[in-house]
This record gives C-alpha cells, sequence and structure tokens, in this order.
C-alpha cells in the first residue's frame, strides 16, 4: 500500500511526456501531425502540433505512421520543431547516385529518376523484399533491372541479389552491352551506411568481375553526402573494354511537395521525398581518362 502513492506520482510526472505522435493521412491527400487522444469506430479525436483537437471521421483516415518526438530516439520520423515538419529517414536508402544498396523498396512504393534529364528510369516495390525498374535515354539505350533483399533480422546488415541489363533492344545484333547478375552487401542504417558489390558481366569476353562500392552519410536535414565507383569489363562492338567510373557528391533533400507523378502516382509527399544530386563524375574508359565532369540528376519517391 506504501507504493501505491509513488506509482501514482511517478506516473503523473513522466507520463505526461511518455506521448505518442502520428502523421495521419486522409482520402483527400491532407494530413495532420499529431497525438492520438481516443478512437472509436466511428470518430477518431487528434491533437494537433498546434495544440487544437479536432474530431475526424474513421473511415477518412486511410493511413497512420508513427513517428517520434525528437531525432536522438528517430528511427523512422521524427517532428523537427524548427521546420514545423516531419522528417522522414532516408527515402531514397536504396541506391546511391544510380548503384544499388541492399536496402529494398516497399510494396507498391517506387521512384523514378533523371541524370541531366537524358537518360530516365524507375524501380518500383512489387513486394517488400523485390523490385523491379527499367530506364531509356534519348539515344536509344535502355536498360532493365531486378533486386531481391534476402530477409534479415540484423537492422545493420543486408544482402541482395540482383540483375542488370543494359543494351540497345532495336539493334539488329549486339543489343546487349551490360549483363550482370549482382550480389551487394549495405552495413549501417538508411540514414549511414557503404555498400559493397559484385558480379559478372556475361557480355564480356574477358575479365567479366564486376566491383561496385558506395556510401551515404546525412550531415543535415537538407543534405546527404553521397559516393559511389564502379569498375568493370563491357562489351563494345566487337572488343571488350574496361570502364572505371563514379566520383563522390551532395544529394539535396527538398521540403514536402504535393502533387501527383505524371498524374498517376501519389507522390510520397514527405519531406525528402524529392532530391537533386550534384556528383563530380570521372570516368576511365580503354585507357583514356574523362573529367572531372559535374553529374546533375533529381529523383522523385512516389
Amino acid at each position: 500500500m506504501l507504493f501505491i502513492p509513488l506509482f501514482i506520482l511517478t506516473t503523473l510526472l513522466f507520463g505526461q511526456d511518455a506521448k505518442i505522435l502520428y502523421l495521419f493521412e486522409f482520402e483527400d491527400e491532407s494530413e495532420y501531425a499529431g497525438e492520438l487522444i481516443s478512437e472509436t469506430p466511428d470518430i477518431v479525436i487528434i491533437k494537433r502540433m498546434d495544440g487544437s483537437v479536432i474530431n475526424i471521421p474513421a473511415y477518412k483516415i486511410i493511413k497512420r505512421t508513427r513517428i517520434n518526438i525528437s531525432q536522438s530516439d528517430s528511427t523512422l520520423a521524427y517532428w523537427d520543431e524548427e521546420s514545423d515538419e516531419i522528417i522522414f529517414s532516408n527515402l531514397h536508402d536504396t541506391r546511391y547516385f544510380f548503384s544499388p544498396s541492399a536496402f529494398a523498396l516497399d510494396e507498391g512504393e517506387g521512384y523514378s529518376m533523371n541524370a541531366y534529364s537524358l537518360y530516365w528510369a524507375f524501380q518500383y516495390g512489387i513486394s517488400h523484399n523485390l523490385s523491379f525498374g527499367a530506364g531509356a535515354s534519348v539515344l536509344g539505350l535502355t536498360s532493365l533491372s531486378a533486386k531481391y533483399t534476402v530477409p534479415s533480422y540484423n537492422e545493420d546488415f543486408k544482402l541482395a541479389v540482383g540483375w542488370f541489363w543494359v543494351g540497345f533492344p532495336l539493334a539488329y545484333d549486339d543489343k546487349s552491352i551490360i549483363n550482370i547478375p549482382f550480389t551487394v552487401a549495405t552495413w549501417g542504417d538508411k540514414e549511414k551506411n557503404i555498400s559493397s558489390g559484385f558480379g559478372f558481366n556475361l557480355e564480356a569476353n574477358k575479365n567479366p568481375l564486376v566491383l561496385n562500392i558506395g556510401g551515404t552519410n546525412r550531415i543535415s536535414r537538407s543534405t546527404a553526402l553521397v559516393f559511389e565507383l564502379w569498375k568493370f569489363n563491357y562489351k563494345s562492338e566487337k572488343d571488350t573494354k574496361a570502364l572505371i567510373y563514379g566520383g563522390p557528391g551532395v544529394r539535396l533533400l527538398r521540403k514536402k511537395t504535393k502533387k501527383r507523378l505524371f498524374g498517376i502516382f501519389k507522390q510520397n509527399n514527405y519531406a525528402g521525398s524529392n532530391v537533386i544530386d550534384f556528383q563530380i563524375f570521372f570516368s576511365y574508359n580503354d585507357g583514356k581518362t574523362i573529367g572531372p565532369l559535374p553529374m546533375i540528376g533529381a529523383s522523385t519517391r512516389f
């Protein structure tokens, strides 16, 4: 009986700070961030971040995502008081500028990306661990890709296997330039990680081994450092040529936007869904060095 008053006092002192925040998304594409006060099958009562309390019909809420109060305990998202918005963890964690990591897209989610607006590609999650993608350039160069992330209980290590093809489908002969089954391992979390991959280019007449390394480190709400490097041999006309390319760069994470991609896919309109990439690019191709050159691209998560 002596412990009951102490328990009640502790609950009053500390229980108020143990609130749980959610991002509530509605069928009209609006959203609220706040604390769940109570809910019934018909009504959900929400205390918004500005302190106002609203009653929402339950059927209008199509999704709720748990967020954290501070960045220190954030694994998915946290509320940033300075910008007055929810900051999500790296939403472009499945790749670097171009090379893949072992992180997986969620089912029904994906991204589109472009380089110089000359090459466009997208990747789409078929299931939680499996995704497919394709790309094309104005010159007719086409790419196809697939990636499967092996289920793992280790949050700091991921392993994936995949396939990557590049070629000219409309060519009369020698349509395929790159045909790479690969595997990639990633160490770290979504915000700070490094990946190492290898594969074999089945189109190379000699030295088919493909090596790749990439990494990222988010240094602020809006900025992440990114690096990637490739080394492989590829098929050029009748010969096999060596190619090394890549380099460091910066990824700028834009604030949240609300619009649809090509009028079809609803964008994941969170802060960091849209990014702009600046890469210092160089290549060593068949004995000739090109660069450093600026590579500019953009990506959108949907």
